[in-house]
């Protein structure tokens, strides 16, 4: 029964709507159709891991059939070469997501309870309580876990895996607005932690002058052999982007793929080929670290980008790798190879140690830097790349890649930010990062060296030993 409706509450449907009925008070029949605008794209599904079908011999010989027909049609691009696969992948193999574990009696309740629910209030404080109850049920799990790798004495190896696994499952249920106001439903928490990562990425007035000058080197072309240790570094049972591609579908030894990827990769050096514009879109992770759940800023955002970004990022990595760690001061630690935390703890150990035997005093402070990798401006950056001896044609690409580049926040399927810019900081998730990081750090650590020095700072504990008292 049809008396009136309003036109405007269906303009903003997202689809078609059709509305019949009859009037109560006139013989009258209403059949209205009304067209809307086309509801949004969905980001389809992401993939966690696959695994292709093998033959009698134990070899992925369907799939690489497959890639043998999708290569003959010479794809023109790196976004077309990650279909090319994909497509393969989806028809030779299978995803190896593990089974959903069973929900707790009091999820199931509530998940039922939810969907008979009509009323509006009511059905979002259902939500809410859903939230919690699924909260309790991760940290239900966790616990059982530790308490079989205790039982099982795995040590703390087992422990740690355990820890990682559950790092970062909380889902937050409410969120502070930077205007002060407490945000419940998970758009809105979405929004919000965009809002804050683009405030932090974003760059004030005047900041961020970066040099457009044209930069030219001599160009190695990337082997076969390059590619394929690039790729034997890349870690199995991540989450890929959106395209669908994980790294198990590049891992497979299939030479025409190898080679037809080093061809690439060698045209972006070149610059006859722009990086893809995939590769500058990061799907941001959020991960609660400590302190208030509430507030955006007590979360670490990982950038997840496409598995073909990632490997061109390990490919430059390995080649500027060395010539980058030459730069780097000796009391640097993170990041390096072949040193870490446990020779910090051991040089520290000595200090303490030869400062009671000698009487002498020592002080020690910590410095934390907040939000490091995501305050590191770009133009800061290149400005030490260019002296640093690195090769100008890597400079050139990460220059490119570096401009322009996007990110938005997903908290779970379905439930997604909007795109913003991001103006300065490092992806943290980008194997390049780290090192990059390490490198503007250096810079600095370099001129506080120098006036350390000047100042006498340290204690001497050898002819040519220098103890610089520094912890980060």
């Amino acid at each position: 029964m049809v008396d009136s409706f309003n036109a405007d509450l269906v303009n903003d449907c997202g689809r078609g709507l059709v509305l019949e009925g009859k009037s109560d008070h006139r013989a009258t029949y209403i059949e209205l159709l009304v067209t809307c605008g086309a509801a949004p794209p969905k980001r389809p599904r992401v993939q966690r891991a696959w695994q292709p079908r093998l033959d009698s011999n134990g070899q992925p010989s369907e799939f690489h059939q497959k890639l043998d027909v999708g290569l003959a049609t010479f794809p023109q691009s790196m976004e077309d070469l990650g279909q090319v696969v994909v497509e393969a992948a989806a028809e030779s193999g299978s995803n190896t997501r593990p089974m959903r574990q069973e929900n707790t009696p009091e999820v199931e309740r509530l998940l039922e309870a939810r969907r008979e629910e009509l009323e509006p209030l009511r059905r979002k404080q259902l939500a809410k309580d859903l939230w919690r109850a699924l909260r309790r049920q991760r940290h239900q799990r966790r616990d059982k876990e530790i308490a079989d790798v205790a039982e099982r004495k795995q040590g703390l190896k087992g422990l740690q895996r355990v820890v990682q696994k559950h790092a970062g499952t909380d889902c937050r249920s409410e969120v502070n607005h930077k205007k002060g106001i407490l945000v419940t439903d998970s758009d809105g928490i979405a929004e919000v932690s965009a809002q804050f990562y683009e405030d932090l990425y974003a760059l004030g007035p005047g900041e961020g002058q970066e040099q457009e000058d044209e930069l030219t080197g001599v160009l190695r072309p990337v082997t076969v052999e390059e590619l394929t240790l690039a790729l034997k570094r890349l870690q199995r049972g991540r989450t890929g982007a959106e395209d669908g591609l994980v790294a198990e579908m590049l891992k497979t030894g299939h030479a025409g793929l190898v080679q037809t990827m080093a061809a690439y990769f060698t045209d972006i050096l070149a610059g006859k080929m722009y990086p893809p514009a995939a590769g500058k879109v990061a799907r941001l992770s959020v991960i609660f670290k400590k302190g208030d759940a509430r507030e955006p800023r007590n979360c670490r955002p990982i950038s997840i980008i496409p598995v073909m970004a990632k490997v061109f990022s390990v490919v430059l990595y390995c080649r500027i790798r060395d010539a980058m760690e030459s730069l780097f001061t000796e009391e640097q630690f993170g990041f390096g190879r072949g040193r870490g935390r446990d020779d910090v703890n051991h040089i520290l150990r000595l200090v303490v140690e030869k400062s009671s035997e000698w009487g002498e005093e020592l002080w020690m402070a910590t410095l934390d830097l907040a939000k490091a990798f995501d305050k590191l401006y770009h133009h800061e950056l290149f400005a030490v790349l260019l002296t640093s001896g690195v090769d100008m044609s890597a400079v050139a690409v990460l220059r490119k890649l570096y401009r322009g580049m996007q990110a938005y926040v997903k908290l779970c399927p379905g439930v997604e930010s909007r795109c913003f810019e991001v103006r300065r900081g490092v992806r943290q998730g980008d194997p390049l990062s780290p090192v990059l990081f390490n490198l503007v750090l250096s810079r600095v650590l370099q001129e506080v060296e120098s006036v350390w020095q000047r100042r006498g700072y340290g204690t001497n504990v050898g002819q040519d030993l220098r103890e610089r008292d520094l912890l980060m």
